[in-house]
């Protein structure tokens, strides 16, 4: 990058549009775990280069260090005093300091500061707003036009002439950005810009969503039911920032959901995430002392709501009964296709806000994929036990056949493409192994610092994220996987249940112990997911009775 100084500048222009505060809280995880495993002399280098990136300093070449944008200029007028006053000059206090007290003093400054919402791209991003291909004597492409495929052809690459002033912020936890780019041939192309993040993941399951589909071409049974992933671009920039392409005419499946509830059931959902109560490891404990009350629980709240939002959002886009048909069965199999490959992948948090829908098509679309290959399971306080999301209100929508029909036979004819194209897409996760991305690397000293797995090496954690991929394209049994995954949970321990209690469907079949007839897979994935007594224990955010 040093040899492109514009693309340097650009990408530490993109990296402001992670608001201050967001970036702090990261930044005070990152502390804590550092303190946790009692490394001084990287707490305080961690310490010096978070100050800088959050404060500007010497070491910041553009942004921060010429004034930001009004934004970050407020965050750092009511913060960094608080930080040094907290934790001394240059993290003086720190070598005293344990990781629940540093805690305990960020969430004390956090509550301090109220973040502005930015009205324009100048508020987050000077340099940005004030970008014009007419001042350079550089071009800058429009990232994402190198696909690996073909040969490049830079000549016809599209440049950035300029940023669009208006900025939208999205309602989640990061609050990424959409930023809308005027380039050069008089077309607006807009992203998502995802900062404090490595992309890489992202980017690599959509190539294996790529090959996926080329399996699906291929095989004829999934060609004549036009089983297809929906894929899109994710351009990792750097291991802290990356762009990814804005999918106009999609709507959020939350959203889309709630288009098809009633008054009634609207005003249901608040009580029933009050009632429902599972949101932190205590709640877990708890709940799994006492699995039927889980599933009394769950019960109420899936009799609080209609099952027929989706088939009533669905015939919103409708102009008559034919096309709700044809809506519906596209996004049936659409469902059935993302069903079968985020469980080969071990996607996991599929919680409402994690789906597109199509306003134009009705497919489904599948993002985020910062939980995958069981990460969700093994990292996350909020995991989950069931294979990919096929909660009430789908079933509402298969009805009255209900899910052993068009979903179950798509699901059949995907996985059953997917075994027979195994090597394939093995062949694309081998650059895990090879390059694992920053989120590896971190749970792999996680794992690595943790009493149970100190004699592990840390290549050991990509190559059992691969392995688990292959059994479960070799016919692995999907409930001994999920045990396999679960025992590695560093979450889940002795006081919820007995890993060896986990339910296992379908064992006294004796060809399905070790490996299994596709059939009898999507069998067992279905019962796993349509489970009461999975969903009844599943965190309160992913809303499992909707």
């Amino acid at each position: 990058m040093d040899k492109l100084p514009l693309v340097s500048e650009f990408i530490e222009a993109l990296e402001l549009l992670q608001f201050p505060d967001v970036a702090f809280k990261n930044w005070c995880e990152s502390m804590r775990e550092a303190l946790n495993n009692q490394k001084s002399v990287d707490v305080r280098k961690l310490y010096a280069d978070g100050v800088r990136q959050l404060f500007g300093g010497q070491g910041r070449d553009l942004a921060l260090s010429s004034g930001g944008g009004i934004v970050h200029r407020h965050f750092s007028d009511v913060v960094k005093k608080k930080v040094t006053d907290a934790f001394g000059i240059e993290g003086s206090k720190l070598v005293k300091m344990d990781a629940k007290k540093f805690g305990s003093e960020c969430q004390v400054i956090l509550k301090s500061y109220k973040s502005l919402e930015p009205t324009a791209l100048k508020d987050l991003s000077p340099w940005l707003s004030r970008f014009s291909a007419l001042d350079r004597d550089n071009k800058i492409e429009i990232p994402g036009q190198y696909n690996g495929r073909s040969k490049p052809m830079p000549e016809y690459h599209v440049n950035i002439f300029g940023f669009e002033e208006s900025v939208l912020v999205l309602k989640s936890m990061q609050r990424p950005c959409r930023i809308t780019i005027r380039g050069d041939d008089e077309k607006e192309h807009r992203f998502l810009v995802k900062t404090g993040e490595d992309l890489r993941q992202d980017d690599r399951i959509e190539r294996l969503f790529g090959a996926m589909n080329a399996l699906f071409t291929a095989d004829p049974s999934c060609r004549a039911k036009h089983l297809q992933l929906v894929t899109y671009g994710v351009v990792p920039l750097t291991t802290r920032v990356g762009l990814i392409e804005w999918l106009d005419g999609t709507v959020v499946l939350k959203d889309f959901q709630r288009r098809g509830l009633d008054e009634s059931s609207q005003g249901n959902l608040a009580r029933c995430s009050r009632s429902f109560g599972l949101w932190s490891t205590e709640d877990y404990a708890k709940a799994y002392k006492e699995p039927s009350q889980a599933v009394s629980r769950f019960g109420r709240c899936v009799r609080q709501v209609s099952r027929e939002s989706l088939s009533k959002a669905l015939l919103g886009l409708s102009s008559c009964p034919e096309a709700f048909f044809a809506l519906r069965s596209r996004f049936v199999l659409s469902h059935a296709t993302l069903c079968v490959a985020h469980w080969v992948l071990g996607v996991g948090d599929r919680h409402l806000g994690n789906f597109l829908v199509s306003t134009n098509t009705g497919l489904e679309i599948g993002i985020d994929f910062g939980y995958a290959f069981g990460l969700t399971a093994q990292a996350s306080r909020e995991f989950s036990l069931m294979p990919f999301r096929l909660s009430p209100q789908y079933l509402g929508l298969l009805e009255p056949l209900g899910k052993e029909g068009p979903l179950a036979s798509a699901m059949q004819d995907a996985l059953r493409a997917l075994r027979a194209g195994a090597e394939s897409i093995l062949d694309v996760l081998d650059v895990f192994v090879q390059e694992p991305t920053v989120d590896w690397m971190v749970r792999a000293f996680s794992l690595y610092f943790s009493a149970w797995a100190r004699e592990v090496s840390l290549d050991w954690f990509p190559r059992q994220k691969v392995s688990i991929v292959r059994q479960k394209l070799e016919g692995g049994h999907p409930s001994y996987i999920l045990r396999q995954v679960v025992t590695l949970c560093q979450f889940i321990s002795s006081s919820f249940f007995s890993r060896d209690e986990l339910k296992l469907r379908k064992t006294n079949q004796p060809d399905f112990a070790k490996t299994a007839y596709y059939l009898l897979q999507v069998d067992c994935l279905l019962e796993q997911a349509t489970d009461p007594a999975i969903l009844g224990l599943t965190w309160t955010g992913w809303e499992p009775w909707l």
